[in-house]
């Protein structure tokens, strides 16, 4: 089975959730004191989305988004929902595999 960028980045948003919900929990049924975890948990999430999580055309990374604010264009990363495309090149995440073939 051949996932879109944009699947992709919704299952790796649902797993990394999941864990990180489920941990929360276990942290705070059994040792308050392990509460550091969580933002390990954190780290390794931003750390994979930068290295796997990348236009496959020009290489930037998929949450890196831009706006502009009173005609001053701001670059930010992040953001609520899924990309849809390539801020850089424009490629269509939905369109595309993680390693740049197109989906039929």
């Amino acid at each position: 089975m051949t996932m879109s960028m944009r699947e992709l980045a919704m299952v790796v948003r649902i797993v990394f959730g999941t864990l990180l919900v489920g941990s929360a929990a276990l942290v705070a049924w059994l040792r308050p004191r392990l509460a550091p975890v969580l933002f390990l948990e954190l780290a390794l999430y931003g750390l994979f989305v930068s290295i796997v999580m990348r236009c496959p055309r020009c290489g930037t990374i998929i949450y890196k988004r831009r706006s502009t604010i009173a005609e001053v264009e701001v670059t930010f990363w992040g953001g609520v929902g899924l990309p849809r495309h390539c801020v850089k090149c424009g490629l269509d995440f939905a369109k595309t595999t993680r390693f740049g073939e197109p989906l039929e």
